[in-house]
C-alpha cells in the first residue's frame, strides 16, 4: 500500500481541529507500517478520549485511497453506531462508502469502502474481497479467538493489516 501523502495531509489540514502530538506521531508510525511489504500487527494504546478513533479513520481513509476496503469492529452496537457516524461526517463528503453492519442491521453486499461492526462481523456468512486494514477498537473486549476470525474474514488470499486499539491493556492484548 503507498502512502497518500497529499491527500492524507490536505485531508488532516481541514479538521476542524488540530491533531495532538501524539496523533501526529502514531499516524506517522501506522503510515509507515503500511507502507511495508508486511502486514501491520499494531497496538495503538491511548486514554478514553485521546483521539484513536480519529487516527484509525486516517489510517482507513488511506486505506481506501488505495483502493481497499478497511473492516472495523467496535464491542457495542453504540460504540459501532458513534463511529459510523463519525467516519460518515468525516469521509463520506470524500466520496467514501461507510456502511453499518450490527445484530440488527446488514450492509448491503459488499457495497462499502469502510464497514463498522459488532460482534455481527464475525458471525457474518461473508468473506469481504478487497480488505487490507482490520481496526479492532477496545480490542481486550474481544477474545484472541474472536480476532482471529476477523482477519479470515478479510482472507481472499492475502493477511490484512491489523490495528488493534485499547485504553486498558491486559497481557492478553499481546497474545
Amino acid at each position: 500500500m503507498t502512502i497518500k501523502d497529499t491527500q492524507i495531509a490536505h485531508f488532516i489540514a481541514s479538521l476542524p481541529f488540530k491533531l495532538t502530538d501524539s496523533q501526529e506521531k502514531s499516524v506517522g508510525e501506522i503510515m509507515k507500517d503500511l507502507a511495508q511489504k508486511h502486514p501491520m500487527n499494531r497496538l495503538l494504546e491511548g486514554d478514553v478520549g485521546t483521539g484513536k478513533t480519529l487516527v484509525a479513520l486516517i489510517a482507513a481513509y488511506n486505506t481506501h485511497l488505495n483502493g481497499f476496503k478497511t473492516l472495523y469492529m467496535a464491542p457495542t452496537e453504540i460504540l459501532a453506531a458513534q463511529h459510523y457516524e463519525t467516519f460518515n461526517r468525516f469521509l463520506s463528503p470524500l466520496g467514501v462508502k461507510i456502511s453499518l453492519i450490527t445484530g440488527s442491521t446488514k450492509p448491503e453486499k459488499d457495497d462499502f469502502d469502510i464497514l463498522i461492526g459488532t460482534h455481527a462481523l464475525i458471525y457474518s456468512k461473508e468473506k469481504f474481497k478487497g480488505v487490507e486494514l482490520v481496526v479492532i477498537d477496545e480490542q481486550h473486549r474481544f477474545g484472541v479467538e474472536q480476532r482471529g476470525k476477523i482477519l479470515e474474514m478479510a482472507n481472499d488470499g492475502t493477511v490484512p493489516h491489523l490495528l488493534a486499539m485499547t485504553a486498558t491493556p491486559i497481557p492478553r492484548t499481546l497474545a
